[in-house]
């Protein structure tokens, strides 16, 4: 006939068990620490971002990040939009090297540059924004210019446009004439903010 449980053997046994468990816990933990350590090592990950700064004025604008330098592994073309869904603002994870960064707006290139990013170093592209010029037929055939100390531009006000205009530019103090063949019309001196779109209104004559 079996004599009664030991009391103290039973408690040893759990306390072994206990202790198996807690190894057998940091064993596992261990094992997973070094195999995210090894995945972490060989396989590359972005660890910075070319953010892209628009406004709303260039709602659409098509932005292209492709670089010469990555390898061929790595190197991806990434193709992004402007609106109102990312507020404008895009950020564009890459590796570090030298990118090239191109923008085109109403099938214009509005900026092609190249930047530089290091690890854990971002670079920020503030991109211009928008002066929109209206007009009316009674401006029509005028000449527009618009000059500055960072950029110049012209257009001409006409029915096909609309008698509109829209002149990326970036901030800064800028001269704006208008003026016909034999006739000057108007001069106007602006103040473009950066990422402040601003609209100047000629209807209703000259």
């Amino acid at each position: 006939m079996a004599g009664p449980p030991n009391p103290a053997a039973s408690s040893s046994a759990r306390e072994t068990a206990a202790r198996l468990a807690v190894l057998l816990c940091i064993l596992l933990v261990a094992v997973m620490t070094a195999l995210l350590w090894l995945h972490w090592t060989r396989v590359p990950e972005p660890t910075t971002a070319i953010m892209i700064i628009g406004d709303s004025s260039l709602d659409g604008a098509d932005i292209l990040v492709q670089s010469p330098d990555d390898p061929a592994t790595l190197n991806r073309r990434v193709r992004v939009t402007l609106s109102p869904d990312n507020r404008f603002q895009v950020p564009v994870y890459r590796y570090p090297g030298r990118y090239r960064v191109t923008v085109a707006w109403q099938n214009a290139v509005i900026y092609d540059q190249y930047v530089t990013i290091g690890r854990l170093h971002g670079k920020y592209v503030e991109l211009p924004t928008v002066l929109t010029i209206l007009g009316d037929k009674a401006l029509a055939g005028a000449q527009v210019t618009l000059t500055g100390e960072n950029a110049a531009a012209s257009g001409t006000l006409s029915e096909h446009s609309g008698y509109r205009l829209e002149i990326p530019v970036t901030p800064g103090s800028y001269q704006l004439s208008i003026a016909r063949p034999g006739e000057h019309l108007r001069d106007e001196e602006l103040t473009i903010a950066s990422h402040k779109p601003k609209e100047i209104d000629l209807r209703g004559g000259s």
